[in-house]
């Protein structure tokens, strides 16, 4: 007999593919996978701001920010995930998108989407609802 334990290390959600992922829930989270965060450089605490190119409603960015104004970060869960609440940022995504799923998820970027700025591509077209 060859006995192979199974436990909760086995099962837990912190055994992603290793991409860097966007998650939109319909009542308003934006949260980030522990990978996201270390790739922006988010902490609980940190700011994030997230932008529009307004002459391509389709594409979507956020960075890391120092500003006032910026999307307070907390913790979500033991994972290491991120997250706040933006309702309104989650609908005009959606809104952007045609898309009415109850949650999306995209991955991020693997490095910034201009020369010598800290703002990463949100990649709409790898949605997994």
């Amino acid at each position: 007999m060859k006995l192979k334990k199974f436990n909760r290390k086995d099962c837990s959600i912190n055994r992603g593919d290793g991409f860097a992922y966007i998650t939109l829930e319909k009542i308003g989270i934006i949260r980030l996978n522990r990978n996201a965060a270390e790739l922006i450089g988010l902490s609980v605490g940190d700011k994030l701001n997230v932008i529009n190119d307004e002459d391509n409603p389709r594409d979507w960015y956020i960075e890391k920010t120092t500003d006032d104004d910026g999307l307070i970060m907390r913790k979500h869960s033991d994972s290491g995930s991120i997250c706040s609440n933006a309702k309104v940022i989650t609908d005009e995504i959606r809104k952007s998108l045609g898309v009415e799923t109850k949650t999306l998820r995209f991955r991020i970027a693997g490095k910034p989407a201009f020369d010598d700025s800290n703002i990463y591509a949100i990649l709409t077209g790898s949605a997994n609802a």
